[in-house]
């Protein structure tokens, strides 16, 4: 059964403001312990996760959501 997972990009700058990291295109389920995983049975309601995480995060970081199966979320952790 497919799941939509939200992904978070990867900044690895102590500055979240370091607009050179906004063309990173490493992307990771979790970029820390603390870091919950979002994952939804529906498109919709994962892209409206990756919109809220978006309008609250002060840093340049994007958001992107992902269909995966049973099986690859290990891939993205």
């Amino acid at each position: 059964m497919t799941k939509y997972l939200v992904l978070k990009q990867y900044i690895p700058s102590n500055d979240p403001h370091n607009e050179v990291w906004a063309m990173s295109n490493v992307y990771s389920a979790k970029i820390n312990d603390e870091d919950p995983i979002d994952i939804f049975d529906t498109e919709a309601e994962a892209q409206a996760k990756a919109d809220d995480l978006k309008a609250n995060d002060p840093s340049v970081r994007n958001y992107k959501v992902i269909p995966i199966s049973d099986g690859e979320l290990s891939k993205y952790l």
